[in-house]
């Protein structure tokens, strides 16, 4: 796309063609926005447990066994179902995806389970 857009790949500051600047940019917003939504969850929070949860070794190893199992999922099927010839860049950013998406679907399915268990006691 870039290669198609002749105004993209103009130099505008610092040698550095307009893309780059808007990738980096909006990264960074991006990054911003993120650590303020979580600073702002974190400030409403209302922390009402004087204890933290027990978690065992086992609840561990199973966590992050499929944090990285996540990981080493999404970049075997990025390697094989991508056309790209960009190899070095799908091995750095698929695993980091991977890995994110990893500790996303554990934590929900743990989340998930302990208000399931909690319920049943409760009620």
């Amino acid at each position: 796309m870039v290669r198609h857009l002749i105004i993209l790949q103009s130099i505008v500051v610092w040698n550095l063609p307009v893309y780059k600047i808007l990738q980096h940019t909006l990264s960074m917003i991006g990054i911003t926005i993120v650590v303020v939504v979580i600073g702002l969850a974190l400030y409403k929070t209302v922390s009402d447990k004087k204890t933290l949860p027990t978690v065992t070794y086992k609840q561990k190893l199973y966590y992050w066994s499929f944090a990285v199992m996540g990981a080493v999922f999404v970049t075997v099927c990025k390697l094989i179902f991508t056309s790209s010839g960009n190899i070095i860049g799908i091995l750095v950013v698929a695993p980091i995806t991977g890995f994110c998406l990893g500790i996303l679907l554990t934590s929900l399915f743990w989340n998930t389970k302990r208000n399931r268990t909690r319920e049943a006691v409760d009620g």
